[in-house]
C-alpha cells in the first residue's frame, strides 16, 4: 500500500464564482505513523467512531464503551464523561463532536440532539434538532448555529441552521431536486447502468473553519466553499487525482455482487470517508480502493493548492476518521474496524 512520490506539481481545474483558473497540486508522502491509541493500550478503545481536535486535546467518541474520552498529545486520557440512553447528556450514537469556548457539544444523530457538557464532562444541556431526518454530516458555526445537508430542498445543498429561533438560510444549488421518491429496484438498475441514483447525488460531507464553509460532494467529488454570508467563494473538483481513480468501478462491482446474490442492499458512493477544517483549509480523508495507498487530501482556504498526502503500507490499519491540529502540523486517524488511533505530522 506504500507509495513513494518525489514532490511534483500538476494541475486541476477550479472554477470560481465569476472566474476560472488553474490550482497547484503537490504530492507527498507521511514520513511516520505513530499509534497513539488501541485496545492494547488503553482497555476502553474498540471501536472509535468519531474523532474531533480541540485545544484540549483529542476528543474521540467510542461506541463499544459509550463514552466520550478527552487525550493529551501522548495518549494519556484526561477526561471521560457520558453515557449511553435516553436520559439528559445520554446519547444512543455520536455523528460529531465539537468545542465551542467552554463546552463539549456532541450530535447524538440517533435522538436527534445536541448535548452540551461542561469543560469537567458533567451535562449543561440538550439541545433538540427540528428537522425532517437527522443528518449524517453537520458542521457546528457556533453552539446556536448549524449547517446540514438541504437534500435539495428548494433545490439548495445546504441550510444553515439559528437553533434558538429554528431559522434557515439556504445556500448552494442542488444537483438534483427533492421532488423524487426512492425506487429500490429501479436505483440499483441505474447504478448496474453506470449511472448515479438521484438518492445519492446531494449527498454531502461538511466541515467549516473561521474563514468559510466546505462542502464535499460524496457523488462527483467536488469541493466548494462557501462564506458563513452564504456567497459561493470557490469549487475544486477532486475526481480526477490519484486517490479517486478506481472508485466508480468498485462502486458498481459491490453493487453487482450484490445484486449477483440476490441481496437487496445498496452500496452509497463516496470519495471521502471524513472532512475536517483546520485555520489554513480542509483536510479530507479519501475514500480509495484497497490497491491504492490510504490518502489524506488538504486544500488552502484560497482553493489554490491542493496537496495529496499518502500514508506508508500499515498493517490492519484502513482509517476512515480524520482530525487535524488547528494549525494543520498533527494529522489523526482512526479506524472503526481496527480500533487504532494514529498520530502523524504534516510532511510539508
Amino acid at each position: 500500500m506504500s507509495r513513494f512520490y518525489p514532490l511534483f506539481l500538476i494541475c486541476l481545474f477550479a472554477c470560481q464564482p465569476d472566474d476560472s483558473e488553474t490550482v497547484q497540486f503537490e504530492e507527498v508522502n507521511f514520513a511516520e505513523v505513530t499509534t497513539l491509541l488501541s485496545a492494547e493500550s488503553h482497555d476502553q478503545i474498540g471501536q472509535p467512531a468519531n474523532l474531533h481536535y480541540s485545544n484540549s486535546g483529542l476528543i474521540l467518541y467510542d461506541y463499544s464503551a459509550q463514552s466520550v474520552f478527552l487525550f493529551d498529545d501522548n495518549g494519556e486520557e484526561t477526561l471521560r464523561f457520558g453515557s449511553e440512553g435516553d436520559g439528559p447528556g445520554e446519547f444512543r450514537y455520536i455523528a460529531g463532536l465539537w468545542k465551542k469556548n467552554d463546552q463539549y457539544i456532541a450530535y447524538d444523530r440517533n435522538s436527534g440532539k445536541l448535548i452540551h457538557y461542561n469543560t469537567d464532562g458533567l451535562f449543561v444541556k440538550e439541545t433538540p434538532l427540528d428537522l425532517e431526518a437527522m443528518p449524517l454530516s453537520m458542521s457546528l458555526l457556533t453552539e446556536n448555529e448549524i449547517y446540514v445537508p438541504a437534500n435539495g430542498f428548494e433545490g439548495s445543498l445546504i441550510r444553515r441552521i439559528t437553533l434558538q429561533n429554528n431559522s434557515t438560510v439556504l445556500l448552494g444549488e442542488s444537483l438534483m431536486g427533492d421532488d423524487y421518491d426512492f425506487d429500490f429496484d429501479r436505483s440499483q438498475q441505474e447504478i448496474l447502468s453506470g449511472k448515479i441514483p438521484p438518492t445519492m447525488i446531494n449527498r454531502l460531507i461538511l466541515s467549516s473553519n473561521e474563514s468559510g464553509l466546505f462542502s464535499f460532494q460524496q457523488a462527483t467529488a467536488v469541493l466548494q466553499k462557501y462564506s458563513h454570508s452564504q456567497e459561493l467563494l470557490w469549487e475544486v473538483n477532486l475526481s480526477d487525482i490519484p486517490a479517486t481513480e478506481g472508485i466508480f468501478d468498485r462502486f458498481i462491482e459491490i453493487n453487482q455482487s450484490f445484486a449477483d446474490r440476490g441481496m437487496r442492499n445498496m452500496y452509497m458512493i463516496q470519495h471521502a470517508s471524513d472532512i475536517t477544517a483546520a485555520d489554513s483549509g480542509v483536510f479530507l480523508l479519501m475514500n480509495t480502493i484497497p490497491e491504492r495507498a490510504s490518502t489524506v487530501v488538504w486544500v488552502s482556504n484560497q482553493g489554490d493548492r491542493v496537496v495529496s498526502a499518502y500514508l506508508p503500507e500499515t498493517d490492519n490499519f484502513n482509517p476512515d476518521l480524520i482530525a487535524v491540529s488547528h494549525d494543520g502540523a498533527d494529522i489523526y486517524l482512526g479506524s472503526r474496524m481496527d480500533g487504532v488511533v494514529v498520530k502523524m505530522s504534516w510532511p510539508i
